[in-house]
């Protein structure tokens, strides 16, 4: 799974922290996409901060049956990263056992 990071915003040691986080968080998409035969999806992930709170968007980008697409706003960016895998996780399950 590869990862594509948008964050205009964000300074250098910040933008690390995001790349690092991103690639230990999304760790179990990247599983559950291998256990539903998606692989060769790409995690696009749009981090703008916004006053004291950071917008954390995350789409998943060539997937066969649908486009998953979370938005998550937060003042912490690690929880709001955190949180955005969580809800994309629960999505991707929802919708794979809806077209069962």
């Amino acid at each position: 799974m590869n990862y594509l990071l948008v964050a205009p915003t964000l300074s250098a040691p910040t933008l690390d922290t995001v790349k690092e986080l991103s690639s230990k968080v999304f760790t179990k998409i990247e599983k559950l996409l291998k256990k539903f035969g998606q692989e060769g999806c790409v995690v696009k992930i749009s981090v703008l901060r916004d006053g004291n709170s950071y917008k954390v968007n995350v789409e998943l980008l060539n997937h066969n049956l649908y486009k998953p697409f979370i938005a998550f706003r937060d003042s912490d960016l690690r929880r709001a990263i955190g949180m955005s895998a969580v809800k994309l996780k629960a999505q991707l399950l929802n919708l794979h056992n809806k077209n069962k």
